[in-house]
């Protein structure tokens, strides 16, 4: 029964011994799509990365432009909810300055018509609003300062999540940034 219950362990030893040796020689390399900024576990893991996970040239990496889904406010019953605003992909050159990268993009609003139809729409842009200041504090709060534009970035609650959440969203993305801030302090208010 003893010498039973060695031969079971034995091979047991050697079946996890050769698992580890075929899944370590045939695994894929797992490409980290935007370099060193990588995305963290905040956002959805079901993301289309345009058919790849790898960047187009090692001059690319690929980031989250988070915005308003009308169908899937539809399904959480809420079109005011965060739960609304989720993740495009796109493809923008490696800088220095990822994250600057990542809101001014979002804030240029350029929902493709495949997007539109999938139930994606921002108020983005708007003339005059633009990224005037960005600041990362070293305990991960990001300082956001943006140019008041009248009436923009007011007009309701519902309106302000929207608007924040977008940007929120979308910086949050980055491991780096752990809290976000708005100046001048009383530029979201509904």
């Amino acid at each position: 029964m003893l010498k039973k219950l060695y031969e079971i362990l034995l091979m047991l030893v050697v079946l996890g011994a050769i698992y580890f040796i075929y899944s370590s020689y045939f695994k894929t390399p797992q490409i980290n799509p935007i370099g060193s900024n990588a995305v963290d576990s905040k956002a959805p893991d079901s993301i289309d990365l345009t058919g790849s996970n790898k960047p187009d040239s090692k001059s690319n990496r690929i980031i989250r432009l988070y915005y308003p889904n009308s169908k899937e406010a539809e399904k959480v019953g809420d079109v005011c909810s965060r739960d609304s605003i989720l993740p495009v992909t796109r493809r923008i050159p490696i800088s220095k300055t990822p994250i600057t990268d990542a809101i001014n993009l979002l804030i240029k609003g350029q929902v493709t018509e495949a997007e539109k139809a999938q139930g994606f729409n921002t108020e983005f842009p708007h003339e005059g609003f633009e990224l005037a200041d960005i600041n990362l504090k070293e305990d991960g709060t990001l300082i956001l300062q943006f140019t008041e534009v009248s009436g923009f970035t007011t007009g309701g609650s519902c309106r302000i999540v929207l608007l924040t959440s977008q940007i929120t969203k979308t910086a949050m993305q980055f491991s780096e940034v752990k809290a976000v801030k708005f100046l001048p302090e009383e530029i979201f208010q509904p």
